[in-house]
């Protein structure tokens, strides 16, 4: 996705972002860091735009420092697109965000450079009340994406998963990294934007599909101090790094998931056009649509799995292939290979060597920069997937559940072909683990277990089983 501004790509040469931090101070202060470039803000207090604006430098509508020139802020319109600002002293709506860009220089009236970074903005007002509601417009046909700029209304960080969303909100959420100069995304689970923590200050973009687009934030949406809420398990996932001569590094992320799809779903993220020229990407493409995924929710696998594969750069010399989050099972392997000609595999990790860092790649701009198409294989060597019953290998068993569907137990028997560590456990839908069931040494031959569960609501739920290197998964039905 690339959103437009007055029908323009949102991309400029001096629009390159390096580092920004948003620190809530007992004076209320935001403060911005790095060089020019946009920003995406968002408004904590009741007030004006000029009082988030008052302490920058802005040009181009009515209200700011000079009213002629292009417009260095844009607030969200429908139909994907970034608008000017008409005027500073409109009234500014709570829980939306606004790209704003920042200029070293905050009086461009006066020869020379006044100011520079770091910039500290004064915000005085008070606090925006709990809760704060938008319900951003529909306007494609129903299955369609749209996305809004919305932004952090409050003066403490917020939780994305505790967000009250409407049932076409998806989980996906977007935050601009100065840093790294690119989109941060989260999908609930995995993602660069860590845990889904949005800073105080902090704009972002989400993506709804149909008319119930309502985004609500409340008391309960602020987090505890900024900080990663550790999940309890880690999902099935693995994460592509792309690192420049610069030392930015880009990411790419494939999640594997009893609900994920091959087509888009609300666990997806796109990859984001960024703001600036500069920069290093890479992505998986969707296999119906060639859109460019930075999160690829996938189903779990049994048989090998193909996806093209992306990388693009505005700068020439040698870029680097890594791994730098692998949390897939025992005996996956993971190849990236090059389909031109013969088939060239450029890098290949397994849960054997993906910690050692002689296993990252170096790829040439001249690669990088062609069409030579590329692949990732994601192949569940000695792995096979369960469902309804159905069995892996004679000597490597997990028998169907029974009763199944279950209320609220159900007994659960498997074989195994030596005496080895053995882990039965239970997971959502969402990945989260419920029970653990087995977790030690046992003898080889059959077992049973009961699975109990009356504290769990009804649901459909995964039982997986790992041992001997290999993996085994079914479904069973939770009716209460």
């Amino acid at each position: 996705m690339r959103l437009t501004v007055n029908g323009a790509t949102s991309s400029s040469g001096n629009n390159r972002l390096d580092n920004i931090q948003f620190r809530a101070t007992e004076n209320k202060t935001i403060t911005l860091t790095g060089t020019t470039g946009y920003r995406l803000l968002s408004s904590p207090v009741s007030g004006t735009y000029n009082t988030l604006l008052g302490g920058l430098w802005t040009q181009g509508f009515t209200g700011a420092d000079a009213t002629n020139g292009m417009s260095n802020v844009y607030r969200q319109a429908e139909g994907n697109a970034l608008v000017s600002l008409t005027d500073q002293s409109a009234t500014y709506p709570a829980g939306y965000g606004v790209a704003v860009g920042v200029y070293a220089d905050d009086d461009a009236s006066t020869p020379g450079v006044q100011g520079g970074f770091p910039k500290v903005l004064p915000i005085n007002g008070t606090e925006n009340a709990a809760p704060v509601a938008i319900t951003p417009a529909f306007s494609s046909t129903e299955g369609e994406w749209e996305y809004v700029l919305a932004g952090n209304p409050f003066w403490s960080s917020i939780d994305w998963e505790l967000v009250t969303k409407g049932a076409d909100v998806a989980s996906t959420i977007w935050v601009w990294n100065p840093t790294a100069g690119d989109y941060a995304s989260w999908n609930g689970s995995i993602g660069d934007q860590r845990g889904g923590i949005i800073a105080a200050g902090q704009g972002f973009f989400a993506a709804y599909d149909g008319p119930a687009s309502g985004i609500t934030f409340t008391e309960a949406s602020k987090s505890t101090g900024g900080s990663f809420r550790g999940k309890e398990v880690e999902p099935i996932a693995v994460r592509i790094g792309f690192r420049g001569e610069d030392g930015r590094e880009n990411g790419t992320w494939l999640q594997f998931a009893a609900d994920g799809t091959f087509g888009r779903d609300r666990k997806d993220a796109i990859k984001f056009a960024p703001f600036s020229n500069s920069v290093h990407q890479v992505f998986t493409l969707e296999r119906e649509t060639g859109t460019p995924m930075d999160i690829h929710y996938l189903p779990l696998i049994t048989e090998r799995l193909e996806l093209p594969l992306g990388f693009r750069s505005s700068q020439e010399g040698t870029f680097t292939l890594n791994v730098s989050h692998w949390t897939l099972p025992a005996g996956w392997k993971f190849t990236i290979r090059e389909q031109s000609g013969e088939s060239t595999t450029i890098c290949e990790w397994s849960s054997q060597n993906v910690n050692d860092s002689t296993t990252e790649c170096e790829l040439d701009s001249r690669i990088v920069n062609t069409s030579s198409p590329f692949v990732v294989v994601v192949e569940p060597v000695g792995t096979t997937s369960v469902d309804s019953g159905q069995m892996t290998a004679d000597s490597f068993k997990l028998n169907a559940a029974y009763p199944n569907p279950f209320n609220p137990s159900t007994i659960i028997s498997y074989s195994l072909r030596t005496s080895h560590h053995a882990r039965l456990a239970v997971y959502d839908l969402l990945g989260r683990e419920v029970a653990v069931l087995v977790d030690g040494v046992l003898p080889a031959g059959s077992h049973s277990v009961n699975f109990n569960a009356s504290g769990l609501s009804s649901g459909i739920y995964l039982v997986r089983l790992e041992s001997e290197g290999q993996v085994a998964t079914q479904r069973v039905t939770l009716l209460k």
